[in-house]
């Protein structure tokens, strides 16, 4: 894990601090536009739609990215879905792999949480989950019928429009 700036000098600090600077110009430009573009971005409207609809589910929301900021800023934007509710559950927008796996099995209740897309999810972390691939504009469920009920057709399409 990286510090940005810190005791300790150097021409490296200086660098860090210029991403975490623009890290934080990108996020305040986005809140602008109310801060979905990140997600729309790496979705289609469907699958953007789908996302939104499993964390208004409270379901388990598993993001997977090579990209660290598209990760965070992703999974504050599906909380952004949710206004004016707020999430009170699990939710870590960018999970470290030594504690992934650990975390994922554990954890009982719903959760967003992002991970590298290299990441291999045990099987136990998939129970009732939707595990969305933002590299690959990619949406899967997981878990039974029973526990996926879907948001009615009338509420999903008017959003799509």
């Amino acid at each position: 894990m990286r510090a940005a700036g810190g005791s300790g000098g150097g021409s490296g600090s200086g660098d860090a601090l210029s991403k975490v600077t623009k890290l934080r110009f990108l996020s305040s430009e986005a809140l602008c536009t109310d801060g979905f573009e990140p997600l729309v971005r790496a979705l289609d409207e469907r699958n953007a739609v789908r996302a939104a609809c499993a964390v208004a589910e409270e379901r388990r929301v598993l993001l997977r990215s090579r990209n660290d900021a598209l990760l965070v800023s992703a999974s504050a934007a599906l909380l952004r879905t949710l206004r004016p509710m707020r999430w009170r559950h699990t939710f870590a927008p960018l999970l470290p792999i030594s504690l992934a796996a650990a975390t994922l099995e554990k954890s009982k209740g719903p959760f967003i949480v992002g991970v590298k897309a290299d990441f291999v999810v045990p099987k136990a972390a998939l129970e009732n989950a939707v595990v969305v691939d933002l590299d690959a504009n990619d949406v899967r469920e997981y878990g039974s019928a029973e526990s996926f009920r879907g948001f009615p057709r009338a509420f999903a399409e008017p959003l799509l429009a």
